[in-house]
């Protein structure tokens, strides 16, 4: 019968030296604590970076700045701003001409609640666009606005339009009978 070796043994096979050298165990727990003071003290500093940054508003892709609307309503062509607007580039200047001093608003006032005002041909060009059939969803997107601002500003524009209906030429169609 083989001899079996004397002394303590454990169910893993024969004992091994401790990782990292010949270390006591409080020295371990020190460096132990060390590492962890290291690793906490940069995460606080790192956040404190991030908080301390200027933050940048970003726009969501798809969106458009307001400023691009003039540069937008020059580079249609005739037909594409006919079909978006139900109406031709002359015609839509003309009621911008009658209704531009009851579209604009206070400047100051708007850069205070959103930055930036909101130009009159704008917001005509927006409750144009959903009066020609777009969805609120796409004016959003097209103009680069909010939901409740296509819903104020197409009330503001139609109630201006309708203050000149006295103004509207009335026609009648006649009927025409084929015999």
């Amino acid at each position: 019968m083989p001899m079996r070796p004397r002394g303590r043994r454990s169910l893993n096979g024969p004992r091994r030296p401790p990782v990292g050298g010949n270390r006591t165990r409080p020295q371990a727990v020190v460096r132990l604590a060390l590492l962890v003071v290291m690793l906490v003290s940069f995460a606080v500093v790192s956040t404190a970076a991030v908080a301390a940054a200027p933050q940048r508003r970003t726009s969501r892709s798809g969106t458009r700045s307001r400023q691009d609307m003039p540069l937008t309503l020059a580079v249609l062509a005739d037909a594409d701003f006919r079909l978006l607007f139900r109406m031709d580039r002359d015609t839509f200047w003309a009621l911008f001409d009658l209704v531009r001093s009851s579209l604009e608003t206070n400047e100051e006032m708007a850069i205070l609640s959103s930055s930036q005002p909101i130009p009159p041909e704008f917001r005509l060009a927006m409750a144009l666009r959903v009066l020609a059939g777009a969805s609120y969803l796409d004016c959003m997107l097209a103009f680069g606005v909010g939901r409740s601002t296509v819903f104020s500003v197409f009330k503001q524009v139609l109630d201006v339009i309708l203050q000149f209906s006295q103004f509207w030429p009335i026609r009648t169609r006649t009927r025409t009978t084929v015999h």
